[in-house]
């Protein structure tokens, strides 16, 4: 299977998915290079070679090719290399610039085959299809972004690329069921990606959503759901998070409270109301007073002995050391970086594991004469006359 990805981040985590699992996924870039390469922090390479660390994580186990095709033959390049796909991934500015131009019908004749996706910022059409929105505005915009951060300060965004990997996770599996409705002999799927409709399927199943349907609880920031206590409370060492959200689990809770502070108030009956909103600053101090008396890992063992659902909230250095993922072999070693530099692996298994990085990050432009003489019978002459040319 062959998957041609353009774009930014977005489509790029659903090529890394596709690649993994051994398809022939070709990452098309104008021929200055994707500007993304440049994205600091950069990694260095065995080779002494600078590349930005999130265009090092999605962009292995691909093939690097160069095209500008609105130059003369650049298009017809393009259609030969759709030809040959299975799927195409585009990602705005450039799903916009196709549709618009045409050139999208162009591709979908040529390739009828084609599982076209398009990944935009609010979709292709509607009155806000021309916008465009960077990650924060389409978290801000979904709704997700409303109820982050604490309850005394501003929203907070996510970390880094977490909504190009839920687009690419989304791009992915939609890519993947239209390709089984070729399979099994409907024609290509032309597939229209919203960010911000799939950031709001994120909001809509939250807790919050229903709640306030339902009942009409608006959540407040740094508190989405009714549940109290449920958020994170220093401990001696770094922080938890607590969430008596089932109803046999407060009794309990409330004598260890007890135990620990020797404060009576917390037994009263009043508290085992499921509504305990009205109290929500008092069970937190009640909560802050429990967790301060112990290290993390003492309130971890606490808990489970009680059955109560708590969890660390993990710096990065405690990830890396982390037993779990230490025992799944998450983070590999790969010959293209120093020994010391460890690298995320997949975030899934299979039996049997038949994941393996076979590519690393190239340049752009790296399988130019691979890949055209394969799919076009370029020469090496022609493919070095079409550099020149500024085509490739």
């Amino acid at each position: 299977m062959r998957v041609i990805e353009y774009g930014g981040f977005g489509v790029a985590y659903a090529g890394r998915l596709f690649g993994d699992r051994g398809a022939d996924v070709i990452k098309l870039e104008h021929p200055g290079g994707d500007p993304a390469r440049k994205e600091p922090p950069a990694l260095v390479d065995a080779g002494g070679t600078k590349v930005g660390s999130a265009f090092a994580y999605f962009h292995v186990n691909k093939r690097f090719v160069t095209l500008d095709f609105e130059r003369p033959g650049g298009e017809a390049l393009l259609l030969d290399l759709v030809r040959s796909a299975d799927v195409l991934l585009v990602e705005e500015p450039y799903a916009q610039s196709i549709v618009e131009s045409g050139l999208s019908a162009r591709l979908v004749q040529s390739a009828p085959h084609l599982v076209l996706v398009a990944v935009t910022s609010f979709g292709l059409e509607g009155p806000y299809a021309s916008f465009k929105a960077d990650d924060l505005v389409g978290l801000a915009m979904s709704g997700l972004l409303g109820p982050s951060g604490a309850r005394s300060g501003p929203p907070t965004r996510f970390p880094g690329h977490m909504t190009d990997v839920i687009l690419g996770l989304s791009a992915a599996a939609s890519a993947s069921m239209a390709l089984l409705g070729v399979q099994s002999g409907g024609g290509g799927r032309f597939i229209d990606i919203s960010k911000q409709a799939v950031l709001t399927s994120l909001t809509t199943v939250s807790p919050a959503v229903p709640k306030f349907l339902q009942e009409g609880f608006v959540g407040r920031r740094g508190k989405t759901t009714p549940a109290v206590p449920s958020m994170y409370y220093p401990t001696k060492d770094g922080l938890v998070r607590f969430s008596i959200y089932v109803e046999w689990m407060w009794p309990i809770f409330a004598r260890w409270i007890h135990e620990v502070t020797g404060d009576e108030e917390v037994l009263s009956p009043k508290f085992e109301n499921p509504n305990r909103g009205p109290y929500a600053d008092l069970i937190d101090h009640w909560t802050t007073e429990l967790t301060q008396s112990y290290t993390t890992e003492e309130i971890l063992v606490e808990a489970r002995a009680r059955k109560l659902t708590l969890a660390p909230l993990n710096t990065l250095d405690g990830i890396h050391s982390s037993p779990q993922l230490q025992e799944r072999d998450y983070f590999q070693h790969v010959p293209w970086l120093p020994k010391d530099v460890p690298y995320p692996g997949p975030a899934y298994r299979t039996v049997p594991d038949t994941w393996e990085l076979r590519l690393p990050p190239g340049e752009p432009g790296r399988d130019n004469t691979a890949v055209f003489s394969e799919i076009a019978g370029l020469s090496d002459v022609r493919v070095k006359s079409l550099v020149e040319e500024g085509v490739l």
